[in-house]
């Protein structure tokens, strides 16, 4: 699991937040001092995860050949590189146990520094209320955790520019309630959006639920079959009753 969440290190970790000393105390006492360590051990163990088809012993085998006398047999420069430098310790003998303490120590610290009470003063109040809205939601709606059905849709427009997902879904075990309306601006360039065309629903039909703060929307669109969405925007709209 922890291989598969390294990517952590790159979408929300800067080396500047790294560098405080309350920031992943665990894996530092390992000898994981600079940033730039941390992600280049991670990346390797995710490629020697990936290789072994997540093998623990294997992925402890690949490693020690990088790591001894053997070096010449390496299959991973990048971890081989790393053995002159402060994690020499912590890289001597690496075994599964070794390993398991390093993703143990990742999750905890990781953990930690999720922690909402190391940010009360920078928090957007606006953003708070939204994803707050957003949990009582799901909450309200538990069957959105489930399984899509083959009368749900889910699409995706994606090209150099810009990636939108968009879909309807409805409860399977209550036809009664609502269904679900959904679009959100995962990255890029604006897009308009049109709902109507895209998935063929007359949107007067529809109100809005919940929208990201940013986009001021009322409870009905003024013209809820043509509006546009940037980065990071979505909107989330029930059918009328």
């Amino acid at each position: 699991m922890v291989s598969e969440e390294i990517s952590l290190l790159e979408w929300h970790i800067e080396p500047d937040m790294y560098d405080l000393a309350e920031v992943y105390p665990q894996l530092k006492r390992m000898g994981f001092r600079d940033f730039q360590q941390l992600r280049d051990f991670s990346q390797t163990l995710q490629e020697a995860m990936v290789t072994t088809d997540y093998n623990l012993q294997e992925v402890a085998t690949i490693c020690s050949q990088c790591l001894g006398p053997n070096i010449d047999s390496c299959e991973l420069p990048a971890l081989a590189e790393l053995n002159e430098s402060s994690l020499a310790g912590f890289l001597a003998n690496l075994d599964v146990p070794k390993l398991k303490k390093f993703a143990m120590a990742f999750m905890e610290d990781g953990h930690g520094l999720c922690n909402v009470s190391r940010s009360y003063e920078r928090i957007d109040q606006g953003m708070a209320s939204f994803h707050l809205a957003l949990r009582q939601y799901r909450r309200r709606h538990p069957w959105l955790q489930d399984n899509l059905t083959g009368h749900d849709r889910f699409n995706r427009i994606s090209d150099d520019q810009r990636t939108v997902f968009y879909g309807v879904r409805s409860n399977p075990l209550e036809p009664g309630d609502s269904p679900i309306l959904m679009v959100a601006h995962m990255g890029g360039e604006p897009l308009t959006i049109e709902l109507e065309n895209w998935l063929g629903l007359d949107m007067d039909d529809w109100r809005v639920a919940i929208a990201t703060p940013d986009l001021n929307l009322d409870t009905d669109l003024e013209n809820p079959c043509h509006f546009t969405l940037k980065d990071s925007q979505g909107v989330l709209f029930e059918q009328k009753k």
